[in-house]
């Protein structure tokens, strides 16, 4: 199995780039690009996000491609997204078990929501669709 080593870099220097924007040091003494921007603006911090996303749907389309045919597909995404949310759900209560403050749109769980209707989504079109859907949503 062939890598794309350019989505790999690209996700390394993200994960990097999430470690280092969640984990300054000391937050009484944070380095401005490393902030969000208050309101009107935008600094490095605040295109973690889109790039994961973006990574997570090229990842997507190049996962599904090679499975088009597989007859279990669909029963695959539903149980990898179910336990994904699950394990957030999880993340989320520990270690207190709070239930009444319990988010269930949190980071975790709602990245899974979206990949998971995305992968449906993707699982559906041929691969000249995926391509200008990837595009499309980037746009």
């Amino acid at each position: 199995m062939k890598r794309l080593l350019s989505l790999d870099f690209f996700r390394g220097l993200t994960i990097a780039g999430m470690i280092i924007v969640n984990d300054p040091g000391s937050w009484s003494h944070v380095y401005a690009p490393l902030l969000h921007a208050e309101w009107h603006g935008a600094t490095p911090t605040d295109l973690v996000f889109p790039f994961f996303l973006f990574i997570v749907g090229v990842s997507i389309s190049l996962s599904l491609s090679k499975r088009k045919g597989s007859s279990n597909l669909y029963v695959k995404i539903f149980k990898r997204s179910a336990i994904i949310f699950l394990l957030g759900i999880f993340l989320a209560l520990f270690p207190k078990f709070d239930f009444e403050n319990l988010r269930i749109v949190g980071g975790a769980m709602g990245s899974k929501a979206l990949d998971s209707d995305g992968i449906l989504e993707v699982s559906k079109m041929p691969s000249r669709d995926e391509i200008l859907s990837t595009i499309s949503s980037i746009l």
